[in-house]
């Protein structure tokens, strides 16, 4: 699947990450996650992404969209890198 040779699926939250695992390696592509640390419960402190994911499109998965926070949180910290990624 050479088109997808440029791609790394992402996983929004580290509870995620099955998930996540499972479409990367149907893909067969390399895997990254999101790991959030939190200040108190709806607050979060640190998110730091885990996987180098620079010169890839990000193939960003995530289970439910109830107040899209996770994903928002992920989003952002992809955007840093320069990353081009899409929504799953």
């Amino acid at each position: 699947m050479s088109k997808w040779r440029n791609s790394m699926t992402v996983s929004s939250d580290a509870g995620g990450a099955k998930r996540a695992t499972s479409v990367s390696d149907w893909l067969n592509v390399d895997l990254a996650l999101i790991h959030r640390e939190w200040r108190k419960a709806d607050e979060v402190d640190c998110v730091v992404l885990v996987g180098n994911v620079k010169a890839c499109v990000a193939l960003l998965v995530d289970d439910m969209a109830d107040t899209c926070g996770s994903i928002c949180h992920a989003a952002d910290k992809l955007l840093s890198p320069g990353v081009v990624f899409m929504l799953c």
